[in-house]
């Protein structure tokens, strides 16, 4: 369960970052919370990446919720205008796609992906 407890508070901390907010909610984050910098973005994309990974999550009720956030996070970040961050973006992404794919359906992953893809391509 320790698992679960970190992926939570790094979906947590991202979920600061993305501006999926609207604007009166970003200006209350704003006011509580510092912003996320590059370094613990890539931490904490990093540490998703691990605990998705990890073989105790194969047991988990809520696996397929987790990766969906996990997927949609790792995307969210390819988007940032760090460099850097959607490297590791990306191999997080791919990572976790090679290792679950190994492990559960293929055909999950890939629903996923298709949702997703359609959804940051609309982006600016």
């Amino acid at each position: 369960m320790a698992t679960i407890e970190k992926l939570i508070k790094a979906f947590e901390a991202l979920r600061a970052y993305q501006s999926a907010v609207s604007v009166v909610e970003e200006v209350v984050v704003k006011k509580k919370e510092q912003p996320v910098t590059k370094k613990d973005k890539i931490q904490n994309c990093n540490l998703i990446s691990d605990c998705i990974c990890a073989s105790n999550m194969r047991s988990v009720t809520d696996f397929p919720k987790f990766l969906g956030i996990a997927i949609e996070t790792f995307l969210n970040l390819c988007d940032d205008p760090e460099s850097d961050i959607r490297m590791v973006a990306d191999e997080c992404l791919n990572r976790s796609i090679k290792v679950r794919s190994l492990q559960i359906n293929y055909k999950d992953i890939k629903s996923v992906r298709k949702k997703e893809i359609p959804e940051n391509q609309m982006s600016p």
